[in-house]
């Protein structure tokens, strides 16, 4: 971006950042000690041309930003109104090509369901947004101990201000090729 307050009103677009902490901000986790403004910036990718930092790219944050919440605070009626009728989502598991839901109720009760197992828990490590567009880095658990976890990210595209396509990939070991 080209100048400080070109930053200042696309991560607050409520207002003054230092006026009301970094709540306004879609892009910080208010949970991580770590997180300033310099953090938001460092995820943040934007076109240097003020035409292109437009409001798809708010947008797309706060959706992301309600989506992950949904998942901390267990709350699955969060995702009612973030859904696009046509949704298109495709889940990390089973390899190689996860399991593939279309429209508004399959993808919704996949996520509630994922939402509601009382096993699991989901943990983003990290989102990136570019325009309509989302990168969330994350970790679901389903035990104790980093074995008993596994780290992937999904890709998501908003539009309308709604979740119509989300794609998930998992970290999994390779096997081996079989010894000649």
């Amino acid at each position: 971006l080209r100048d400080r307050a070109a930053l200042g009103a696309l991560l607050w677009p409520t207002g003054d950042a230092d006026a009301q902490g970094y709540e306004g901000c879609p892009l910080i986790n208010p949970a991580d000690p770590q997180a300033t403004p310099h953090h938001a910036a460092k995820r943040l990718f934007v076109a240097c041309d003020r035409k292109e930092t437009s409001m798809a790219h708010r947008d797309t944050a706060e959706v992301i930003k309600r989506f992950n919440d949904s998942f901390l605070e267990r709350d699955a009626a969060k995702l009612v109104d973030l859904v696009a009728d046509d949704c298109v989502m495709e889940s990390a598991e089973p390899a190689p090509n996860g399991i593939r839901y279309e429209g508004y109720d399959a993808c919704l009760r996949f996520w509630q369901e994922l939402i509601a197992d009382p096993e699991g828990s989901f943990e983003p490590e990290d989102v990136l947004v570019s325009g309509d567009r989302a990168t969330i880095r994350w970790r679901f658990r389903f035990g104790e101990g980093e074995e008993s976890s596994v780290r992937g990210v999904t890709l998501m595209h908003v539009r309308d201000g709604k979740i119509v396509e989300a794609l998930g990939y998992v970290k999994a070991g390779l096997r081996s090729a079989p010894a000649s």
